[in-house]
């Protein structure tokens, strides 16, 4: 068994009004609704690995968040998403 040990920080979750939009035809379910709620949560809450912190929807996708990941790790943008890989890899223990 592997593990890819984190920290969850406190976070700060304003109370908002949103909504899970659905296609036509498709049905309403839970899945939907939690993946609704997590799109509107994810930059509330921090994750920390090996003890860098950066919210949630900065690891799930580091380019796009490229430019605080440069900054966050002292590094030019277009390293960002290898360093990230390396970071999580590294990360990672075995049981």
């Amino acid at each position: 068994m592997r593990k890819l040990r984190y920290r969850l920080g406190r976070a700060t979750i304003i109370p908002c009004q949103d909504a899970a939009y659905l296609d036509a035809g498709e049905a309403a379910d839970g899945e939907a609704l939690a993946a609704a709620v997590m799109q509107t949560i994810w930059t509330d809450v921090k994750v920390t690995v090996k003890g860098t912190t950066m919210h949630l929807a900065a690891w799930a996708d580091p380019e796009h968040w490229s430019e605080d990941w440069a900054e966050e790790l002292g590094i030019d943008s277009d390293e960002v998403a290898d360093a990230v890989d390396a970071l999580l890899q590294d990360a990672v223990e075995d049981s």
